[in-house]
């Protein structure tokens, strides 16, 4: 095996440790345990790049297409809820009419644009009486649906990030990127009075993941 695919391999597997950020120690700890793994993992890739490419087949075939368009960035989202929310995406993309990377990215800019990436985030409380909670702010009107029609609870701060996976996909499917993301910002009636274009939709199309790397 030339010395150049190994080193494609390698550099698929490997990746400097994102630091943890989580309110959440157990998912602190399993990010740690992760990186751990993949250190151990990339280690005995190291071993094997002298060897033949049937040696190293059974170790890449634990990876899955989906597994390896998967890279961990360094934010504040923790390692593990990175590929909840990755995982999250390949399921949703069809619905939303994008790509898996497509969809992620732009989750993670709503996130952060909600958020900055938060598990913890207090209740923001709108004029209106209504509340956003969790990561992705899910808005209060929207609670009783999630929970009645898909079994989410935005309490859940993984179930919340979900909830608003499943909002997007649900608005990409009858609109465009920018409509969608004003939609889940003011409503679907609101979006269609104000045309669709926001000041929303406009700093997150515009975002650069360099916005929120730490």
């Amino acid at each position: 095996m030339s010395a150049l695919l190994m080193a494609l391999i390698i550099g698929i597997i490997v990746w400097d440790r994102p630091q943890v950020y989580s309110a959440d120690p157990y998912c602190a700890w399993r990010e740690q345990t992760a990186y751990e793994e993949m250190r151990k993992f990339s280690e005995r890739a190291e071993r094997l790049s002298a060897q033949s490419l049937n040696d190293f087949a059974p170790q890449i075939i634990l990876l899955t297409r989906e597994d390896i368009g998967f890279k961990p960035i360094d934010i504040a989202l923790c390692l593990e809820l990175q590929k909840y929310t990755w995982d999250l995406c390949v399921r949703y993309a069809r619905r939303a009419g994008l790509s898996t990377d497509e969809l992620y990215e732009l989750v993670l800019k709503v996130m952060w644009k909600e958020s900055r990436h938060r598990v913890d985030i207090p209740d923001n409380l709108n004029t209106n009486g209504s509340r956003d909670r969790g990561p992705m702010q899910i808005n209060s009107v929207n609670w009783g649906w999630l929970s009645s029609d898909y079994g989410l609870d935005v309490n859940d701060y993984r179930q919340n990030i979900e909830a608003g996976v499943l909002m997007l996909s649900r608005l990409l499917e009858r609109h465009s990127v920018e409509h969608a993301l004003t939609a889940y910002w003011v409503g679907e009636g609101g979006a269609r009075r104000i045309g669709g274009s926001s000041s929303y939709s406009r700093s997150i199309m515009s975002m650069s993941f360099d916005t929120f790397y730490h």
